[in-house]
């Protein structure tokens, strides 16, 4: 069995709603966020994804370890530590943007929404 020789995948996600359009494959050209999954065996987001991410200056970038039912809850939190850590060194902004006009009321859910990203997933076929 050949393995998938990737070990990290960005992919656009299309959050804009489909408006009482009869197809929901309509095209678009808005894009209002950015799912970039890391696999856990990576370690590490790739040099390429890093260059990538840092590019795209006014998409939310949301985080996700891809197959996250694989690692512990102590090696997925260690994970996410990583993630967080090699992003901030890179000083790539992830959703939600910190902004200076937001009151304390909406501040804490943004901390609480950084506390948890990136977002762990498990997917099956």
């Amino acid at each position: 069995m050949a393995a998938r020789n990737r070990s990290s995948s960005t992919s656009i996600v299309n959050t804009r709603p489909n408006f009482g359009r009869s197809s929901p494959r309509c095209v678009t050209s808005t894009f209002k966020s950015l799912a970039y999954i890391v696999a856990f065996i990576s370690f590490h987001p790739l040099a390429i994804d890093l260059m990538v991410v840092k590019e795209i200056k006014c998409l939310n970038i949301v985080p996700a370890i891809a197959q996250s039912d694989r690692l512990t809850l102590e090696e997925c939190e260690a994970f996410k530590v990583r993630i967080r850590d090699e992003l901030s060194y890179h000083s790539i902004r992830l959703y939600p943007f910190d902004n200076e006009d937001q009151d304390t009321e909406e501040l804490r859910p943004n901390e609480a929404i950084r506390n948890i990203i990136p977002l762990a997933v498990v997917g099956s076929e």
